[in-house]
Order: C-alpha cells, then structure tokens, then sequence
C-alpha cells in the first residue's frame, strides 16, 4: 500500500476553515481524503464533519431531522467512514443509526432503530445535491434500506 493511500484512509478530515461570505456571513468548510480504488479529495462547505459520511467516491451529508430535536436537527455522531448515529434526547442513547453502503450499480442507504417519534432521515450528495428523503411515523421502529437511492 502506498504511503498516499495510507494516509488518505487514516486521515478523512485533512482540515477545517472558516470562509467570508459576500454576505458577511461565515461558512465552515472542510477538506477531506479518502481511498477507494483510487485516492480522492472533496471541499465541502457549511457541514459539520461528523454529518459527512464517505462511500464509492462520493459524500454525502446526513441529517436526522424531528420537532422532538432542538433546532428540529438531531446530533449526528459518525462511526465510521459510511456510517453513523444521531440521537436527540441524550448524547448516550443513540436513537436512529444510518449507513451508506456501495450496493454494486447504485448506493444503498439503510436506517432505523429503536426510536418511536417522528423524524426524517434527509442524505444528500455534496457535490450533485442529489437528495433522498426518509419518514419514520410516530410508532414506527423498524429498519429500512433504499437499494437505490444513488447511482454511482
């Protein structure tokens, strides 16, 4: 294994900055590696890193959305490259787990858990804005999968 790939899969957040907007506001941006077949890098703005989950070459940006959430977003906590939690009543009780996995000709995108409240599991592609959007009813507790929620 060369040293690039290496580092590239040791290291997925290279660095994180602050950008002036034009209109004063201020974005967050990152700067990520990461290896798959080859070594690949991506700026993404205005996502906290632990929202951007990696898988096939591309990201994604993950968001538990519920009114039960304050600021209607859950907390997302990765876990790994392509997957992640996101709780919202405590930070020790992970509610709704998502991953992102390479289902051959499409991105499978699986999620679910134990949480009985209403929420949305909303993942977008960073780079084509490609957006899938998930609902939980109230009562609902059981884990899906999109088989084809992305093309690669």
């Amino acid at each position: 294994m060369n040293v690039k790939r290496l580092l590239a899969l040791c290291i997925a957040l290279v660095a994180a900055m602050r950008i002036a907007r034009a209109d004063g506001n201020m974005d967050i941006c990152y700067a990520y590696a990461w290896c798959d077949a080859t070594c690949h890098t991506q700026f993404v703005c205005d996502s906290p890193s632990d929202q951007i989950l990696a898988v096939g070459g591309h990201l994604f940006r993950v968001q538990v959305i519920s009114p039960y959430c304050v600021g209607d977003v859950a907390d997302f906590v990765k876990l790994s490259e392509n997957s992640g939690y996101a709780w919202m009543f405590t930070p020790d009780n992970p509610e709704i787990i998502v991953a992102i996995v390479d289902g051959g000709d499409h991105l499978w995108v699986k999620w679910g858990g134990p949480c009985g409240v209403t929420y949305w599991v909303v993942v977008t592609d960073v780079v084509t804005r490609q957006r899938r959007e998930y609902f939980n009813p109230a009562g609902g507790t059981s884990a899906q999968i999109d088989t084809r929620a992305f093309e690669k």
